[in-house]
């Protein structure tokens, strides 16, 4: 979820008191919020792409362009006790490119010019310290200015002072304080404290919680463009809260956050168009697109769908591994655990980097000691075979045992295997075939195979030819040549007994001995792929 933050104004104005413009504020994102009955095409992710890259700050140019003799004159009147220079000074110095630049000269001007009252001056001085910019952070000092600014009547001071009234910086932590501040923003048509009312309702602080007012806010400011909320109200479409539940709505909602670059709801919308959810045309090359923008704005789940995506599509061709390999870290690196499993995975295969098995363990035993089941069953495969890891039968068991309680079905079936083969545990035919059943259960073909062959030779379970037969054919089924080899053999069988029924003393072929016997699947384990 985003988090309440506190917006930045940019102290940037020209050479004349103008209204500055906030940055969007991050806020809190849930679940879903509010009906919008207009329909609109969903944005292209490379148009968007340029569109946010066009941007520039020529709302600055014209007090940056000023010559030598301009800024002489402006620090001239400044000196005098010229407020407005005074201010757009601090202006200059904080936002100028390259030598201009200078943050403790900026934090002097504005200081000047706050203390003549100016409110916008005020507001930038709390801002520098508040974020430690040109003066030491303080964030009571910040709070005093907040409130000269705020009882000024800017808006955005009375928005920051709320933010740090919930948070508990620089003042005790008070929710209804915070409320009364975000009020009187709003009252102002503040976008950001619509959103931020919508957050409190939401969670029910210092206010009765209301999924229903929370999304009469966030539409509020999310009719304003304001992404946050934008994207909050698509959230609470998709999860039905205080408005009905509409994949289309949420859609609609994202796309229009997504188009502001809200990296959340880019990483939201590119998993509608993979899924093909709420009218989106089911689109891997659009899914690809906007998980790449959350990504490279750094949300890891982003990081790891994308990898995922690029390793679906080069499974054959491994071209681009690199790239996947690389988005792969990043996200096993921001504490995505499926991430890590998948790290150790392209480790152990060499795919996208050279080969290095105790790398692969590394990062299996990050994910496995978070329960990550594949992770677990990863981890096992190299204590079985010593490969990273010092060969130790004992904690393969216990690995590959941890992923099997959790449901894995091919560590169910390797701890079947182990069962039968008495490998780091006691011998049991009983064992082997509970295990090797649970695997079979969920389509693992084969276990499946092994589970026909123990039903045949009656090993840990009651003979049975014709359960031997439908595990057969669910392996078979699937692809599993064995299976079909053992139900060809099942049927020849079949044909030989009853002809030997007609025989009274006769014996079978020589031809015919040893038919029907099928031994359990060979003891190799297996690497899980790539997991979403």
């Amino acid at each position: 979820m985003k988090h309440l933050v506190l917006i930045s104004i940019l102290s940037s104005c020209a050479l004349f008191f103008s209204a500055c413009r906030p940055d969007s504020a991050a806020e809190e994102i849930i679940a879903d919020g509010i009906v919008a009955e207009e329909k609109t095409v969903l944005p292209d992710a490379k148009a968007v792409e340029m569109e946010i890259n066009a941007e520039d700050s020529s709302y600055l140019q014209a007090l940056f362009q000023i010559d030598d003799e301009e800024l002489k004159l402006l620090h001239q009147e400044a000196e005098e006790g010229d407020v407005v220079a005074q201010f757009n000074l601090g202006v200059l110095y904080e936002n100028a490119p390259g030598s201009r630049r200078n943050l403790e000269t900026a934090a002097i001007w504005y200081r000047k010019a706050a203390e003549q009252w100016l409110p916008e001056a005020q507001f930038n001085l709390a801002l520098l310290y508040e974020q430690g910019r040109g003066v030491e952070r303080i964030d009571a000092e910040a709070v005093n200015w907040y409130i000269e600014a705020a009882d000024q009547g800017i808006a955005e001071a009375q928005f920051n002072l709320g933010v740090m009234y919930a948070e508990g910086r620089g003042v005790q932590q008070d929710d209804e304080t915070a409320i009364a501040w975000y009020q009187e923003a709003e009252g102002q048509g503040l976008a950001q404290a619509q959103n931020n009312l919508g957050l409190m309702h939401l969670l029910g602080r210092g206010v009765p919680q209301s999924d229903e007012q929370a999304a009469f806010w966030y539409r509020k400011a999310a009719d304003q463009g304001l992404t946050v909320a934008q994207y909050n109200l698509g959230a609470l479409f998709e999860e039905g809260r205080g408005v009905p539940q509409s994949d289309e709505q949420a859609a609609l909602w994202y796309g229009k956050a997504a188009q502001g670059n809200d990296a959340d709801a880019q990483y939201a919308l590119a998993g509608f168009y993979e899924a093909g959810r709420g009218g989106v045309p089911q689109s891997d090359e659009q899914a690809l697109l906007w998980y790449r923008m959350a990504a490279q704005q750094g949300v890891a789940e982003a990081q790891h769908n994308l990898s995922v995506l690029l390793s679906r599509q080069n499974d054959q061709t491994h071209q681009n591994d690199g790239e996947t390999f690389a988005w792969v870290r990043k996200a096993a690196e921001q504490g995505v655990v499926p991430a890590q499993n998948n790290l150790g995975v392209m480790y152990e295969n060499g795919r996208g980097v050279r080969r290095n098995d105790e790398e692969a363990a590394r990062w299996y035993l990050k994910a496995a000691e978070q329960g990550h089941a594949a992770a677990q069953y990863n981890l096992g495969n190299l204590y079985a075979e010593g490969r990273g890891v010092a060969k130790n039968v004992g904690e393969a068991v216990f690995w590959i045992r941890k992923a099997a309680e959790q449901g894995d079905k091919d560590a169910q079936f390797s701890l079947g295997l182990m069962y039968a083969q008495g490998r780091g545990v006691p011998q049991s035919d009983t064992e082997a075939a509970l295990w090797t059943l649970m695997a079979a259960e969920q389509g693992q073909a084969e276990a499946q195979f092994s589970l026909g062959a123990m039903y045949a030779k009656g090993r840990g379970v009651t003979q049975s030819d014709e359960q031997a037969e439908i595990w057969y054919r669910k392996a078979a089924e699937q692809g599993y040549t064995r299976a079909q080899f053992g139900l060809g053999i099942m049927s020849a069988s079949r044909g030989i007994r009853q002809n030997l029924g007609r025989l009274r003393n006769g014996s079978a072929p020589e031809a015919e001995k040893g038919v029907g016997d099928v031994h359990i699947a060979g003891d190799s384990l297996r690497q899980k792929n790539l997991h979403q």
